[in-house]
């Protein structure tokens, strides 16, 4: 019998979709405990990411050995024991766009990212227990959504310092004036976590391996709608391309000429237009990958020579 499709609904559960638009998106962190440690079985297991490791050599070039705050590739002719070695002297291994060569996540992710109009993308991280962090605190640029797959995660979160950042920042706990821990959230296999955007954060294991999806939701924002907007403009009109004349500060001609050209721009943005570009833009962050072409192909030539009697 073949897997159950892993959707957004059982992502979220009970945490109904609606709910999750209405109360959390965008507003709020949300902790889903479950005593379900293989709830997200369908998506992937501990197996199913010895098996990625495997699969992505010899170059392992979508993987990252990360260690006390430090991002590395894998070293040129490195190989598969080099990354076991690693992980058991403390690193945290990170497959990048895990959902590119695994068909239940690329499944999910194209799924999630046609609800939310939202270029989504999955890295798995392993990480040692005995208290080992592969990161320092930090926010993201996107909104971030933790599956626990295996073992036990601890979560500090330190709140907010820029609302949906249109960046990602690092922080230092140790600098004056650093963020300090507001909250902590243990994740148990099968849990799940949403940190919107801007959400200073920070995981360490206990004393087990931990192993976890973050699914990353980077959505179309109002600036980017209407920043494609004004640059169509700009591209149309060279009077936006013109440069400022010498002396321009000095000028009341500036003034007026800055007045018209903001006037011209006004009239110029269709918010309906603004809307269908943004629309276009969303569609082609989730292009469908075609599957099973070679299987229809075979299909018609079986059809053919039962035709031909062959």
């Amino acid at each position: 019998m073949p897997p159950q499709e892993f959707d957004l609904a059982r992502l979220l559960a009970p945490v109904t979709a609606e709910e999750f638009e209405r109360d959390v998106r965008e507003q709020r962190h949300l902790h889903v405990a479950r005593d379900r440690p293989e709830h997200y079985a369908d998506l992937l297991t501990l197996d199913g990411f010895d098996r990625l490791l495997a699969l992505s050599g010899p170059d392992f070039h979508q993987i990252r050995v990360v260690h006390a705050g430090r991002k590395d590739p894998v070293d040129p002719g490195a190989g598969l024991d080099t990354l076991y070695d690693a992980f058991e002297a403390g690193a945290t291994l990170q497959v990048q766009h895990v959902d590119d060569r695994w068909e239940p996540l690329r499944r999910f992710t194209q799924a999630l990212g046609e609800w939310a109009g939202a270029e989504v993308w999955a890295n798995a991280y392993l990480t040692p227990g005995g208290n080992a962090q592969g990161f320092v605190p930090h926010c993201d640029r996107h909104d971030v959504l933790v599956a626990q797959i295996h073992g036990v995660k601890r979560w500090r979160l330190y709140g907010v310092r820029t609302p949906l950042p249109f960046e990602a920042r690092m922080f230092r706990e140790s600098r004056p004036g650093a963020a300090r821990y507001e909250e902590q959230i243990v994740l148990r296999a099968g849990d799940l976590l949403y940190l919107p955007r801007g959400t200073i954060h920070a995981a360490a294991t206990e004393d087990v391996t931990s192993l976890h999806l973050t699914i990353a939701v980077e959505p179309v924002l109002w600036a980017t709608a209407i920043q494609d907007g004004i640059r169509r403009v700009f591209e149309e009109d060279v009077a936006f391309r013109r440069a400022l004349p010498p002396g321009f500060a000095a000028r009341r001609q500036t003034e007026e000429t800055m007045a018209e050209l903001l006037r011209l721009l006004w009239e110029r943005l269709s918010p309906r237009e603004l809307i269908a570009q943004a629309e276009r833009t969303a569609a082609g962050l989730h292009v469908p990958v075609p599957r099973g072409r070679l299987t229809a192909f075979a299909a018609a030539e079986t059809d053919t020579g039962a035709d031909s009697g062959e």
